[in-house]
């Protein structure tokens, strides 16, 4: 008798989700990190195109973390700035801090997430 093989594991919906959300917060605490503070301020005036703070769209001492200025700059900061130290990215600096403890599932969506990058065409 030939040994059939193990039937592959079905991922429903909500646990994709479930996996989306928590790589999601580990992901912002980890970038939120106090080390990556003056990081944070650099991308924000790279991202803006700003010399210094006051150039800058909001006021940082006060920032909503739910503004659009602020959510399109910490989405650019994790996934695409390089950190001036170790010329990684802020993703892949987690990915190899935290990603042999993650389930293989959020593994699974970081890889990917590590994958994509803003490309630009012109049209």
């Amino acid at each position: 008798m030939t040994p059939q093989p193990a039937p592959k594991q079905v991922i429903t919906r909500a646990q994709w989700v479930a996996a989306d959300a928590a790589l999601r917060e580990a992901l912002s605490r980890f970038a939120s990190q106090a080390r990556f503070e003056e990081e944070f301020l650099r991308a924000f005036l790279i991202y803006w195109s700003a010399e210094d703070e006051e150039d800058l769209p909001i006021d940082l001492e006060h920032v909503d973390p739910d503004s659009e200025e602020f959510l399109l700059t910490f989405e650019w900061f994790v996934y695409d700035y390089r950190e001036s130290e170790s010329g990684k990215r802020i993703i892949d600096l987690f990915a190899e801090a935290e990603g042999p403890r993650l389930p293989a599932l959020q593994r699974q969506l970081l890889e990917a997430w590590r994958q994509q990058c803003i490309d630009l065409y012109e049209v």
